[in-house]
C-alpha cells in the first residue's frame, strides 16, 4: 500500500500549535512505519531536500530500502496516473485539499480517500475555504479529521450555515464526512513519576511532574493552551470543566488551576 501527500508536515518558523501537531504526526507515523511506501509531492526541490533530510535523520532504514519518494507537484498528476495510492493524507483542510480533490478527479487511477486533519477553525477568512469543500467532487470516502466532538459540531454548524445562506442541497453538494479523532500524546516522552523539577533549579520551571504539577504540597495543574476565545479557546469553557472535575474524580479542592497559555 501507498501513502501520499501534497504537504510537507515539517515547516519553518515560530512555534505554532499546527507546526507541532504536525511534524509531531509524520515521526509518529513515519515510526510505525504502515504503509509499503511514502510520497511527498511538495512546491519545489527545496523543500523536498529539507524534509528529505529530516527524514533521514530520524528514519534512515526507510530511505534506505526506498521507501520514500520526494517530488514535485508537477509531476502529481503523472503518478496518479500510474500509481493506486491508498490513501492522500494534508496536513490541514484549507490549503490544497479542494485542489488535491479536483487533480485526483482528472488523473488518478483510482479514487482514493483524500484526509485532512482540523487545527484552528473560527477565523473568518476560513469561510471561503469551507465553501470550497460543498461540491459535488468529493468522493464519499473524503473525510476531515476533526480532534474532538466540539470540533465536529463545529464543523458541521459551517457546512449547515452555508448550505443554508447559498441555497445548497446536501445531495448535489455534498461534503467530506467528519471523523472524530483525539490527540494523543508520546507517552516515552513524558517524564517518570520518580522525575521532578526542584524550585532551586535554575533549568526548570520549579515544578513537580506527577499526576499534576506540584508546587510545594499543593498539586498545581497549568493549561498552556492559547488563550484567546477567537481563535482557540474560550476560557470559559476550561473553568466549567473545571468545575465539574469533582464530580467525575477525585476532589481538587487542595489543587489550584493556572491557565499559563499565550493571548
Amino acid at each position: 500500500m501507498i501513502w501520499g501527500t501534497v504537504d510537507p508536515f515539517i515547516e519553518g518558523g515560530p512555534v505554532l500549535g499546527r507546526r507541532v501537531a504536525n511534524a509531531t504526526f509524520l515521526e509518529a507515523f513515519l515510526r510505525a512505519d504502515p504503509y509499503q511506501a511514502y510520497h511527498f509531492f511538495l512546491a519545489d526541490k527545496a523543500a523536498g531536500k529539507t524534509l528529505l533530510e529530516w527524514i533521514n535523520e530520524r528514519f534512515p532504514s526507510l530511505t534506505e530500502r526506498g521507501s520514500v519518494v520526494v517530488d514535485t507537484r508537477l509531476n502529481l498528476g503523472r503518478r496518479l496516473a500510474d500509481t493506486r495510492y491508498h490513501c492522500m493524507h494534508l496536513s490541514d483542510i484549507f490549503t490544497r485539499y479542494t485542489n488535491l480533490t479536483q487533480t485526483r478527479n482528472t488523473y488518478a487511477a483510482n479514487i482514493f480517500p483524500r484526509t485532512g486533519l482540523t487545527h484552528s477553525l473560527s477565523y473568518t477568512h476560513f469561510m471561503p475555504q469551507y465553501l470550497s469543500h460543498l461540491w459535488a467532487g468529493v468522493s464519499s470516502r473524503d473525510a476531515i479529521i476533526v480532534t474532538s466532538e466540539s470540533a465536529r459540531l463545529a464543523v458541521r454548524s459551517i457546512f449547515d450555515g452555508l448550505r443554508q445562506a447559498y441555497g445548497f442541497d446536501e445531495e448535489h453538494f455534498p461534503s467530506p464526512k467528519l471523523v472524530t479523532l483525539t490527540l494523543g500524546i508520546a507517552v516515552e516522552n513524558m517524564p517518570s513519576p520518580e522525575q521532578h523539577w526542584t524550585k532551586g533549579d535554575d533549568e526548570s520551571p520549579g515544578l513537580a511532574i506527577r499526576r499534576g504539577l506540584c508546587l510545594g504540597e499543593e498539586p498545581l495543574f497549568l493549561y498552556f493552551g492559547r488563550l484567546c476565545p477567537y481563535s482557540n479557546m474560550y476560557r470559559l469553557h476550561l473553568f466549567a470543566a473545571w468545575g465539574r472535575a469533582d464530580k467525575s474524580g477525585p476532589p481538587h479542592k487542595d489543587c489550584s488551576l493556572a491557565p499559563a497559555g499565550r493571548a
